[in-house]
């Protein structure tokens, strides 16, 4: 009997799940979209330092504006590569994500 009603618990939480999932990505995706548009005008803001005279900030204004370029020409396709490889919604792991896909396109030209 136990087991019966253990069995059944079981079966709907899988169900429940099977829905949940889709619903999980599809905010997870919002939230991608919405982080990215957030790490462009970041990138963006700190681009505006290009004329500085200190070399170091000029260097970082120049960075800062490849990555925002980069994110901006690639926003749908790095979304989708999060939502595939189940990336947590959590800024650290994402920046991680987007640092590592900036590094290998600089790193193959």
């Amino acid at each position: 009997m136990i087991k019966k009603k253990l069995f059944a618990i079981l079966m709907v939480i899988g169900i429940l799940s099977m829905f949940a999932a889709p619903l999980l990505a599809a905010e997870n995706e919002r939230f991608y979209y919405e982080y990215l548009d957030n790490k462009i005008l970041l990138c963006r803001s700190r681009s505006h330092r290009i004329d500085s005279q200190s070399e170091c900030i000029r260097k970082h204004a120049q960075k800062s504006l490849r990555m925002a370029q980069y994110l901006e020409r690639n926003r749908d396709r790095l979304v989708r590569e999060m939502v595939t490889e189940n990336i947590e919604p959590k800024p650290y792991k994402i920046d991680y994500f987007l640092n590592e896909r900036y590094r290998e396109r600089w790193a193959n030209l």
